[in-house]
């Protein structure tokens, strides 16, 4: 089969792309119909994409709400037609004019050959 997208490091970067231009179509976009979600901000699991859609547009409502991916903590693991990605990012917005962040960390299960390739995704805050 022939990959719709390229590789994991690329859907990570197409998510952060879109997740900070508060773009929560195409975030969505990069889900397949039959995700799970298990969202940072939430204790509320996602089980379909409007579900997965009605959690980044409300996290999309916080003030300059941006993450960035803490390069040196990737890293993938090939499981047949899947690809497991993980690691951390910082989540942070502003609230009362004050920068607040979140250091998190990351699992992605892939399949690459999937117009959305995210089938799974769980973020929580790092203790």
């Amino acid at each position: 089969m022939t990959r719709l997208i390229g590789g994991s490091q690329e859907i990570l970067n197409l998510w952060i792309n879109h997740f900070n231009d508060n773009n929560a179509l195409g975030i969505l976009d990069l889900y397949d119909q039959k995700a799970t979600l298990v969202p940072t901000f939430s204790s509320t699991f996602a089980t379909n994409k409007k579900q997965i859609k009605d959690y980044f547009d409300k996290l999309f409502l916080k003030q300059s709400i941006n993450v960035t991916l803490e390069e040196d903590s990737i890293d993938e693991l090939d499981a047949s037609n899947c690809q497991i990605i993980f690691g951390n990012y910082i989540f942070s917005h502003k609230l009362d004019g004050n920068l607040v962040t979140y250091p998190c960390r990351y699992t992605f299960i892939l399949d690459l050959e999937r117009s959305g390739p995210i089938l799974h995704h769980h973020s929580s805050q790092l203790p």
